[in-house]
């Protein structure tokens, strides 16, 4: 047990000989340097102790004694001891708590003249420039971080990946204007922050640096978000994700409802009304922020990023003017109170569920069909139908895009015009419109999206027209009375489970342009008796022909060699027929 006490007296013997080079290494250049601390063997003689140092030293590991009878075996020792943790207290004493918690006695600290914001943060010197970055918390836990300008004479541009992650004593954030990127994770985890100031030097913002909440109950305090910058400068930041946006919070948000609404503070003011005024708006730039009740995007604006606007669910009214082209996925999906938008005619694709459960949103109705456009062209994107009981429709000559889900579930649906206006068919266009037995796609149509004709089960054929360059996952799925189907040589990929359960397909020529078969493409073509494929394609994917119990023939247009030399992925031919292979086939 005196072995033990020992022990502990060195290590708090040793901290107290390290504490000098300690505080040295944390002061700044510009520090007086304090005197030389005393030894751990100096302590030693001052607490009445007399001896050489090898004295000390035998003192520490105790004598070597007379060698006794042997004895019974021992009963193990106990575990050793190490540092569990080093902290300043208020009082400017270093606070030691070894691995059993144990609480050694406060060790107080020289009079050594130190840079205070160096007390808290821990920096590193980014390599190849003469700039810092904040790499986490130092020995002094303080509640409000403040990251200086600079360090040692040099900007500091970064906050590093987990920087501040999960420290729960945090309360507050002010970020040096330097500062350019903070990483991901930075503050995820910490709950207890109230506040934060981001400047307008940061230009990105990594995945989950936000994510300012306990993973057990979503429990947050954030709420006040200062930017330093204007509103066209914060649309520039690039978020990695929404949780990289600090601004995200409040209801429908799943099981993060426990978020609270943030207040976005540009000038001392709420920002409520929101006029951008040039370049591209980044994705998720507003993501979920409650506060903003309108939306101006002036002609300067050339494209909507994903989620821009997702989930702004106090926005009432947005105008969009004669210069964005592009609209992102999910740009304005949630937006529950949003009663009108313009779409202007400049813009040339939108994204996937774009105005997603925008369910105050007012269209312009023609024929059963749902519009979203402007002034000169009310019928320039097709949202819905305002039944699905509908048997035929006749989209307007003016429509350029057809959304997702459009026609989704119109299980009576027996016939469409696909006017040459239409550009784009959204995801699951038509899916499991089982009725349907043909359909023309114009050749203005570039692809074929995810689930478009997804459980058609009536449609007996269709025509792709040749400036499609992609077929996406699912897009026929469960077309069960599909009987051939002709893929033009624009086509360069064809997704995972395109074909999959069309049990009356009997043959398919695949292009000399495609490069890859995907996963489960034609599984489940019970009927296909042979598939033409190219020397192109160099890798086959799982399953991607799995009972095709009919299929005799694979004529391959490449040599034996080139066909041994394919990547084939696990049960590729998985149940098929007995086919054969032709090699060098040209017809």
């Amino acid at each position: 047990m005196k072995t033990w006490c020992k022990i502990k007296i060195l290590v708090f013997l040793l901290i107290v000989a390290l504490l000098g080079s300690l505080l040295t290494a944390c002061s700044t250049p510009s520090s007086t340097k304090g005197e030389q601390g005393p030894s751990a063997y100096e302590i030693w003689l001052e607490t009445g102790h007399v001896g050489t140092e090898e004295d000390f030293l035998n003192w520490l590991k105790g004598q070597k004694g007379d060698k006794g009878d042997k004895g019974d075996q021992g009963i193990q020792g106990e575990q050793g001891v190490g540092i569990k943790s080093i902290i300043v207290n208020e009082k400017g004493e270093l606070i030691v708590t070894l691995t059993d918690d144990t609480i050694l006695p406060p060790i107080i600290i020289p009079n050594v003249s130190v840079d205070k914001s160096f007390e808290y943060l821990q920096y590193q010197k980014i390599s190849g420039k003469d700039e810092y970055k904040v790499v986490g918390i130092g020995l002094n836990a303080k509640s409000n971080i403040v990251i200086p300008d600079v360090y040692d004479g040099l900007p500091i541009t970064e906050i590093c990946d987990s920087a501040f992650e999960n420290l729960t004593h945090i309360e507050s954030v002010k970020i040096g204007e330097n500062v350019n990127t903070i990483g991901s994770f930075a503050f995820a985890g910490c709950e207890n922050l109230k506040s934060v100031v981001i400047p307008r030097s940061v230009k990105n913002i990594g995945e989950f640096a936000f994510a300012c909440f306990n993973n057990e109950n979503y429990f947050s305090n954030l709420t006040d978000v200062y930017y330093t910058g204007t509103i066209d400068e914060w649309v520039q930041i690039s978020f990695d994700d929404e949780f990289a946006n600090p601004l995200l919070g409040g209801e429908n948000l799943g099981e993060l409802n426990s978020l609270p609404i943030k207040n976005f503070i540009i000038d001392g003011e709420i920002v409520t009304e929101v006029i951008i005024t040039s370049g591209e708006i980044s994705d998720f730039s507003f993501v979920a922020y409650k506060n903003l009740t309108a939306l101006q995007i002036t002609d300067n604006v050339s494209s909507i990023g994903c989620g821009a606007f997702a989930l702004c669910s106090s926005l009432t009214s947005v105008e969009i003017l004669n210069s964005v082209t592009s609209i992102g996925d999910y740009a304005f999906s949630g937006c529950s109170s949003l009663t009108s938008i313009e779409i202007p005619n400049s813009v040339t694709s939108i994204g996937a569920r774009a105005f997603d459960d925008c369910e105050s949103l007012q269209y312009n109705v023609k024929d059963s069909l749902k519009y979203l456009g402007n002034e000169t062209n009310p019928y320039l994107y097709l949202s819905g139908v305002t039944s699905q009981d509908i048997t035929s429709a006749n989209i307007d000559n003016s429509c350029k895009f057809i959304g997702d889900s459009a026609f989704f579930d119109c299980s009576s649906l027996t016939s469409i015009v696909i006017p040459d206006s239409i550009t784009s068919i959204g995801q699951s266009a038509f899916f499991n419109c089982s009725s349907l037995t043909s359909i023309v796609i114009p050749d203005s149509v570039t692809s074929i999206d995810s689930s478009t004709f997804r459980g058609c089960s009536s449609l007996t054929s269709i025509v792709i027209p040749e400036g499609v360059t992609s077929i996406g996952n699912y897009a026929f799925y469960g077309c069960k009375s599909l009987t051939s189907i002709e893929i033009p040589n624009s086509v360069t990929s064809i997704g995972n489970y395109a074909f999959q359960i069309c049990s009356s397909l009997t043959s398919v020529v695949i292009p000399d342009s495609v490069t890859s078969i995907g996963d489960w493409v034609f599984s489940g073509c019970s009927s296909l008796t042979s598939v033409v494929i190219p020397d192109s394609v160099t890798s086959i994917g799982y399953y991607a022909f799995e009972y095709c119990s009919s299929l005799t023939s694979i004529k391959y247009r490449g040599s034996e060699e080139e066909w041994n030399a394919i990547s084939k992925g696990y049960g590729w031919n998985y149940n098929t027929g007995n086919y054969t292979i032709t090699y060098n086939y040209n017809e």
